[in-house]
């Protein structure tokens, strides 16, 4: 049963202040000489402020003010209550420690049956948390904004909703005329299929995707740019893509445009067999001139037909680009992945035969360590052979013989030459 209003006593309303989650302030209406002064401060007035009822009682509200309160503030805060009307606003107080905080309040007049001002009411609240985090926020959106990088942020339709100065100046479109944008306005036409087909897939599956772009700007010249592209993702869902870039020099990219694409397997990113013509050059230098040892790794996964016909392409492609993703992840910078054929891979070991066994179980390990989608189990077979010839290609027909043995073995087993 509710308690009408007008039965409400004074004791409610006093219960109903010190209870109330924001502070409570009433003063004396004096906006001149002795000023307003506390009559009343509930609890929630204590805890933000650190003063109590006892220790205000006589004093101003400008026990409150310090340094950074702002006095166009309070002046405007003088002329609205002179005029009797509502005043809202936000400032610097200070805690009774004389530690700084951002107040919002309000003030009402409060008048009694006569028509005569009696009181001034105050309804505050802390908001220093609130006014960190727009600074913060502020803090980063300047720090974007003024990045030497070349960022931009592109929304789950595929338009840009952002870009900063330095993405502006690199393409030559201004922020106005690139929002709302799809990003192929860049577009040069030198990116082949493969190139758009790796990068959608890496997206797709809620991957970052980082290459040189070779992009197009507003005069039509040809830039580029190294970008990671990183999905942003919501509960699971991508909401946006970040894109940050950099400049590289014509050389540079062109080098690298052509190493990673020309030299590299577009689904898995291991090097291709047109690689392998290159980096067995240097490979034998180091063999022949430098003394240094190698070995070499075949390795074939098992059923790899079968996994294709029963779970389809997709999943065998996926399959593929994980198997090289663990390989990759398991051997040395001065070892070397390449994709050898279908369901072949071949591992270059800078090191002596008896190290490469360990790296090669190590390899087996790592592809049966855990399923893969739909909770499958994937197993590879392996062959390996020592570089002691002047003839690397005979070393990898050593390697793939022991590799069929390995098969003809039972599988997922390791075989020397």
């Amino acid at each position: 049963m509710h308690t009408p209003i007008d039965a409400l006593t004074l004791e409610d309303f006093f219960t109903a202040f010190e209870n109330s989650y924001n502070a409570i302030v009433i003063t004396t209406p004096y906006l001149e000489a002795p000023h307003p002064q506390f009559l009343y401060v509930n609890s929630a007035f204590t805890r933000m402020t650190g003063y109590t009822l006892d220790e205000l009682k006589g004093q101003s509200p400008r026990i409150l003010q310090g340094e950074q309160t702002d006095h166009d503030t309070l002046a405007r805060l003088k002329v609205t209550l002179q005029k009797g009307e509502f005043f809202e606003g936000s400032t610097v107080n200070y805690t009774k420690e004389g530690k700084p905080y951002y107040v919002e309040w309000n003030i009402s007049p409060i008048y009694d049956s006569n028509h005569q001002l009696r009181y001034y009411l105050s309804i505050q609240r802390n908001i220093s948390d609130s006014v960190e985090r727009n600074l913060q926020e502020e803090i980063f959106r300047l720090s974007i904004d003024q990045s030497v990088e070349h960022i931009a942020l592109i929304d789950a339709s595929g338009h840009y909703s952002y870009i900063n100065d330095a993405y502006s100046k690199r393409t030559g479109y201004t922020k106005e005329q690139m929002l709302g944008q799809n990003p192929r306005i860049l577009k040069s036409d030198k990116h082949d299929g493969e190139f758009y087909k790796l990068l959608y897939k890496k997206l797709n599956q809620k991957k970052p995707f980082e290459e040189i772009f070779i992009n197009k700007n507003s005069d039509g010249h040809l830039y580029y740019d190294k970008q990671t592209i990183t999905p942003i993702l919501a509960q699971g869902r991508i909401i946006k893509y970040l894109v940050v870039g950099r400049a590289v020099s014509l050389d540079e990219g062109a080098t690298a445009y052509y190493k990673n694409l020309a030299l590299k397997d577009a689904l898995t990113g291991a090097y291709n067999r047109h690689a392998f013509e290159i980096v067995s050059l240097s490979i034998m230098e180091a063999f022949l001139n430098e003394g240094k040892e190698f070995s070499v790794v075949m390795l074939d996964i098992d059923h790899f037909k079968k996994l294709n016909d029963t779970y389809g392409h997709s999943v065998g492609d996926m399959v593929l680009e994980e198997i090289a993703s663990r390989l990759q992840s398991s051997i040395r910078n001065s070892d070397y992945l390449f994709r050898w054929g279908g369901e072949e891979f071949l591992v270059i070991l800078s090191t002596s035969m008896p190290y490469a066994l360990k790296v090669t179980q190590t390899l087996r390990e790592r592809i049966t360590s855990k399923p893969f989608c739909h909770d499958l189990h994937v197993t590879a077979s392996f062959g390996v052979a020592a570089l002691n010839s002047y003839d690397l290609h005979a070393a990898i027909e050593a390697a793939d013989k022991a590799l069929y043995r390995a098969k003809n073995s039972g599988r997922d087993t390791i075989c020397e030459a």
